[in-house]
């Protein structure tokens, strides 16, 4: 589906056989890169070192760092970039031994410049508890917006000449179509839905993106784009889309409604069948953040045969974390992302170290 809309994007510009062979080429000579496997810490939004304990940091069964940065912080101001940050963890993380995942938040991370440079933005009411007050009007690009795919992509770019060769970051996350997370998905909430007890309700999502025009193959065509951008600026890493299952508006390609359907999970099928057959097994990397002991997306187990997977603790777990762990192991997973405070838990650690032993081998 994906390989497919880059076709049609492609013919815009360019004869349709000037086209394909780029859209072969491209996947048969990207190489596999170096597999990504173990126990990652997660860090808070825009951490500072002193927010990744001594303790994550001096435990073997603890691989890596997962670290979470928004646009903003990075690029406030347009081509001044600020990579301190970043740098300052890895320096951390590599002085104990661990490597580095990166996720860079775009949505409602995304710089103030870039609305003023003309991107267009796609506004709604805040509904989570945590990160903006509640019931706050929060604005995310419009992902197919030309304006903001230019600033995304130049921003890539920057960000894989920075880290691209650096052997200390083991992968980067595959975001620019984001809303309130690094996960790709949207905002799609009704008219009326009651916020923070009823103090304030919900904008209708899904009828402001018809407003603008949104169909499923905008927002699948905008994603390979960002995704052709990480495959240019980090030719030697492996990318990690996080896929929801769901978390999009019940618009179909045509713009239409999708009846008697509250989201619509084709994006997210599409972008993880396609990454997989585009990118390849060897480079694109699927992850869910949602992994509980009780729950795991049944398409991310189904996935595993095919490539590399991952997971995200959907919060910190306690003592419900060791059988979290279990069904990842069960399903092959590569990777996981677990929270501090359950990382430095000392009941915790036998199952830690089982994880590490698994998904590492040592």
């Amino acid at each position: 589906m994906v390989q497919s809309l880059l076709v049609i994007w492609g013919m815009k510009t360019a004869p349709f056989l000037m086209i394909l062979p780029f859209v072969v080429l491209a996947s048969l000579t990207r190489a596999a890169a170096p597999p990504v496997n173990g126990v990652y810490a997660l860090t808070p939004l825009n951490p500072s070192t002193s927010q990744v304990p001594h303790a994550v940091l001096t435990n073997p069964a603890v691989d890596g760092i997962a670290l979470r940065v928004g646009w903003s912080v990075l690029e406030p101001n347009a081509n001044a970039f600020q990579w301190g940050e970043i740098d300052n963890v890895i320096a951390l993380a590599t002085s104990y031994g661990k490597t580095v995942s990166i996720s860079v938040e775009a949505g409602i991370e995304s710089p103030a410049w870039v609305y003023a440079d003309g991107a267009q933005s796609f506004k709604f009411v805040w509904n989570l508890p945590w990160g903006p007050a509640q019931c706050t009007v929060v604005s995310i690009p419009v992902p197919w917006d030309e304006v903001f795919q230019a600033k995304w992509g130049q921003f890539v770019a920057a960000f894989g000449a920075r880290y691209g060769s650096n052997p200390y970051v083991s992968m980067v996350k595959l975001t620019g179509l984001n809303s309130s997370t690094e996960e790709t998905w949207l905002a799609n909430s009704t008219a009326g839905t009651p916020i923070n007890g009823g103090r304030c309700r919900a904008m209708n999502d899904v009828q402001n993106w018809r407003n603008i025009g949104y169909t499923r193959a905008k927002v699948e065509s905008a994603w390979l784009a960002m995704a052709n951008d990480f495959d240019r600026a980090f030719p030697n890493k492996q990318f990690a889309a996080m896929l929801v299952p769901g978390g999009f508006p019940p618009i179909d390609s045509y713009g239409n409604l999708i009846p008697k359907a509250s989201c619509d999970y084709q994006v997210s099928t599409d972008i993880l069948n396609d990454g997989l057959t585009d990118y390849g097994p060897g480079v694109f990397v699927a992850q869910n953040n949602g992994l509980s002991n009780t729950w795991i997306w049944s398409v991310m187990v189904n996935t595993a045969p095919k490539g590399e997977t991952g997971f995200q603790m959907t919060s910190p777990l306690g003592s419900k974390l060791p059988q979290a762990i279990n069904l990842a192991l069960q399903s092959s997973a590569s990777f996981l992302e677990i929270y501090d405070g359950d990382l430095t838990t000392p009941s915790l650690q036998p199952a830690i170290q089982r994880a590490h032993i698994a998904m590492l081998g040592n």
